[in-house]
């Protein structure tokens, strides 16, 4: 298999361009934080922000595959917060 058709292969999955994308709004995030000031700055928070939020969903995206941690997630849950359901 080829270079070439190695990358194709990986970014035909939803997941991977998903990747791509965050990691490429995470460096936009730090340019913009070295590069912006005073009122200006707000675009770096609101990218920093952005970025944040799509780290949570592919995190959370582990959780929905793993039939054995998820569970045990809300197990641990309903420990903590003193078994209000």
């Amino acid at each position: 298999m080829t270079l070439k058709l190695k990358f194709l292969d990986y970014f035909t999955n939803v997941w991977n361009q998903f990747d791509l994308f965050v990691y490429t709004l995470l460096a936009i995030s730090v340019i913009l934080r070295y590069s912006l000031t005073g009122d200006e700055f707000v675009w770096a928070r609101m990218f920093y922000v952005s970025t944040l939020a799509l780290f949570y969903l592919r995190f959370l995206q582990m959780f929905y595959i793993s039939k054995n941690i998820g569970p045990k997630v809300i197990m641990i849950r309903r420990m903590v917060s003193g078994f209000e359901r």
